[in-house]
């Protein structure tokens, strides 16, 4: 058993362990050695909560980008979370997460374990005001944040259902919806998911490696994680992007992860292109692998990416009918592409446009081409391209896409105009 002992702590202490080999601290007035004595592992976590990191409080500084600030004085021994509470009461909005010059501020940790000093200045990000909605395409339910946690309403099996995980969805930053389950990400970095289980709602597997998580990414039936640490973790659907392990060393300083309905596709700070899941899907870039080089942004359809490299040139991959195969396309100093379900239309800088998979998702454009000049803006639905062109007196909108009727309504550009 550990003995009774007393201890005074000033400005700049921090207790981490009570027990391994002698320590003796000292401050100006003095000397404290400690004794340390064999103990369970659950004895130290018991003693590290009962004893206080500091005797005083600090003041802290929250400031928000507008310029607005709150002074809060706070005890140490307080977690983040009370921290944001406190500063979202001074400041009168939402806020979604509480930065310090170290990162993110972990909701549920003390003041004093998380780096903190007395006089510090913290940034914070606003939250946007209300409940924020979160959706996918093809979704069978929706989930809502409010007040740091999730409310949920749709098909229970596929994630309109939360009530299993509900104490777990507190101090929620972000929610995550793909067509068969929901994901959520916490300010500690740790995430909760719920839903059809071999579809990415069941994340046991692994849960020990959800930590620090930044970002999530939603396919048809998988998830994938981006860390703060540049790695990568997939769950879900192991046929349809749900597993990364084949790459798994590939995967490292990830900045940002793409999907299509089955597959995924990350971007390296070195500007290569990792790519996992149904190979119908996009998850197969092989062909094209010595050609993804310096890729700044990656677009997607239903069944294939268009990478969009330094050069403004462009490499695809994945099913031929949904986009995968740009290689008869002239695209150069491409500067703006967008996607409907199974086409591509890339923007020039002469401000010409190039179009290019299903031609009943707007891949062909040649009835309109002669009027494809000068354009600014492009804009896709589900099956069909706009561009907006620049005049010297008005703005013109070009549509196009093959006639389509579905329950009676027009998804053609050519009923439009």
């Amino acid at each position: 058993m550990l003995q009774p002992f007393k201890i005074r702590m000033t400005r700049g202490w921090h207790l981490q362990t009570l027990w391994g080999k002698q320590q003796t601290h000292t401050d100006h007035q003095k000397t404290f050695p400690w004794k340390h004595y064999p103990a369970a592992e659950e004895s130290a976590s018991t003693l590290q909560q009962l004893v206080p990191c500091f005797t005083m409080t600090f003041n802290l500084t929250v400031t928000l980008l507008s310029g607005e600030r709150a002074d809060v004085e706070v005890d140490p021994d307080r977690t983040v979370i009370f921290l944001r509470r406190a500063a979202e009461s001074q400041l009168k909005r939402p806020l979604k997460a509480l930065l310090s010059a170290q990162g993110r501020l972990n909701g549920p940790s003390r003041i004093c374990d998380a780096g903190l000093q007395d006089g510090d200045v913290i940034t914070a990000i606003v939250r946007e005001p209300g409940p924020v909605m979160e959706s996918y395409r093809k979704a069978r339910a929706f989930a809502a944040i409010k007040e740091d946690t999730v409310v949920t309403w749709g098909a229970s099996e596929f994630g309109g259902d939360s009530r299993s995980v509900r104490r777990q969805l507190t101090d929620v930053m972000q929610v995550y919806v793909s067509e068969f389950a929901c994901a959520a990400i916490r300010n500690d970095g740790t995430v909760v998911s719920w839903g059809s289980a071999i579809a990415g709602g069941d994340s046991h597997d692994v849960r020990n490696k959800l930590i620090d998580v930044k970002e999530i990414v939603a396919a048809n039936s998988a998830f994938a994680a981006t860390k703060s640490d540049g790695s990568v973790v997939a769950w879900g659907d192991s046929r349809n992007g749900g597993s990364c392990e084949e790459v798994q060393k590939e995967l490292f300083d990830v900045q940002k992860i793409f999907a299509s309905n089955t597959a995924f596709a990350a971007i390296r700070g070195d500007g290569k292109v990792v790519t996992w899941g149904a190979k119908n899907g996009g998850g197969d870039s092989q062909a094209v692998q010595s050609q993804l080089l310096d890729v700044k942004q990656i677009h997607s359809t239903s069944v294939a990416f268009a990478a969009v490299r330094q050069d403004g040139s462009v490499v695809s991959w994945g099913a031929v009918s949904g986009g995968g195969d740009c290689s008869g396309q002239e695209l150069t100093d491409v500067v703006q592409m967008h996607s409907t379900t199974r086409a591509f239309a890339a923007l020039q800088a002469d401000g010409k446009v190039v179009t290019w998979g299903a031609p009943s998702a707007g891949g062909d454009s040649r009835s309109v081409r002669d009027n494809l000049l000068d354009v600014v803006q492009l804009c896709a639905s589900e099956a069909a391209f706009a561009a907006i062109k620049a005049g010297m007196i008005s703005v013109s909108r070009i549509f196009w896409s093959l006639p389509l009727k579905v329950a009676g309504f027009g998804l053609s550009g050519r009923f439009c105009n």
